[in-house]
């Protein structure tokens, strides 16, 4: 009799465990976009409102080590990020070197392992670099940063997981899911199916797509 309670208590706690380490993980997730939006709007003040440059060529839409190196002296912690730095599904865990608020806490390693392309697993996705590619460099204050985001949406040059719009508000600096829509038209969203988003105001926003999948 105790262990059929026991094991229904565990049948009804256990999805409510899980649901509550999957928020934990969401909210975690957001607290550090959010340090890392603080960081681009300490340099950015820093700077005379120029925003760090970064692309350094197609990297699987992950994020840039030149904008790592900008950023570092910027953020509230220097914890590094405990995890895979090489491609190969066999590869071992190691201390990246990367501070731990470029990765997203909810990335899935099974996926990681099923994709041996994609290196630096589990670090936040550069919308607007990707978006704007060569037009970083040299680095470009906000407004131009801005004009250079509307021209891609008036152009239709855009294409993101959250619907772009013109402004600071709309522009998508980092984002966290994992997939790429040019190679792999799988994509995870980590976060019950949605994803956070750093915009270029550096407000973070949750959002869940409608053609999200929790994978």
């Amino acid at each position: 009799m105790v262990i059929a309670i026991i094991a229904i208590l565990a049948a009804i706690l256990f999805p409510v465990f899980i649901k509550a380490k999957a928020t934990a993980k969401t909210t975690e997730c957001l607290s550090r976009l959010k340090d890392l939006g603080s960081a681009y709007a300490l340099y950015t003040d820093a700077w005379d409102s120029t925003m760090p440059s970064g692309v350094n060529g197609p990297l699987n839409g992950l994020i840039r080590q030149p904008i790592i190196e900008q950023l570092k002296p910027y953020l509230k912690t220097s914890k590094t990020h405990y995890g895979y730095v090489q491609a190969d599904p066999k590869a071992q865990k190691t201390d990246t070197g990367i501070p731990e608020v470029f990765f997203c806490p909810s990335f899935n390693e099974e996926w990681r392992k099923a994709h041996p392309w994609y290196m630096n697993a589990g670090t936040y996705n550069l919308e607007y670099c990707d978006a704007i590619a060569d037009d970083q460099y040299p680095a470009k204050k906000i407004p131009e940063c801005v004009a250079i985001w509307n021209r891609l949406i008036a152009e239709q040059k855009i294409s993101t997981r959250v619907s772009p719009r013109p402004g600071p508000s709309g522009a998508q600096l980092a984002e966290c899911f994992f997939g790429d829509q040019f190679r792999e038209p799988r994509v995870s969203y980590p976060h019950s199916g949605g994803t956070n988003v750093l915009f270029l105001d550096f407000h973070v926003k949750y959002y869940r797509p409608p053609s999200a999948r929790n994978e």
